[in-house]
């Protein structure tokens, strides 16, 4: 336990003898260690998430997809696999700000950060570079598969429409480098 919250289950189980107060004791605190360095590891964990994740779109963060790209980079430095990296900016997104507010600009963000995710899978990882900027990873792609990889989120993106309010819907467009 720890907070009152119940984290796990210990179990002993004594072969010879009923234990004593002294042993339940022991038992007990040892428990209680446990459980607060389990919650400590969890609190470690989801501080971890946090500090990793851009806040609007749970994607990465910049600080973190530059170091997956490091350690990407450099594991396929030393595999001699190709690597791409594809970097996206959406157009005109002053508009979406400046015309219906802020709220509705992040709203289309994780539009994009969602698409971005669902075309990509796990194994490419996907990150917020900057205001209106994301990043692909793409360990393993040469050039042709990065083109492909483009064209699917060009025409994915191209049908995707952002509904700003009943009946008004505008397009979101990219552009796109790698």
């Amino acid at each position: 336990r720890s907070g009152g919250f119940l984290l796990g289950v210990q179990a002993l189980i004594f072969q010879s003898e009923k234990p004593n107060y002294d042993t339940r004791s022991v038992v007990e605190s040892v428990a209680l260690e446990v459980g607060t360095s389990l919650q400590n590891a969890q609190l470690y964990q989801e501080a971890r998430q946090r500090a990793d994740r851009d806040g609007v779109t749970n994607l990465y963060n910049h600080r973190a997809i530059q170091e997956r790209l490091t350690a990407l980079l450099h594991d396929a430095k030393k595999n001699g696999e190709p690597f791409s990296v594809l970097m996206m900016d959406l157009n005109d997104f002053k508009y979406f700000n400046d015309t219906y507010g802020h709220p509705v600009g992040d709203d289309v963000l994780r539009t994009v950060a969602m698409q971005l995710e669902k075309i990509c899978g796990n194994n490419n990882p996907v990150g917020r570079y900057g205001g209106d900027e994301f990043i692909i990873l793409l360990p393993g792609q040469d050039h042709q598969q990065t083109y492909k990889t483009y064209q699917t989120l060009l025409a994915t993106l191209e049908k995707e429409h952002f509904e700003v309010a009943p009946g008004v819907r505008i397009p979101i467009s990219m552009s796109y480098g790698w």
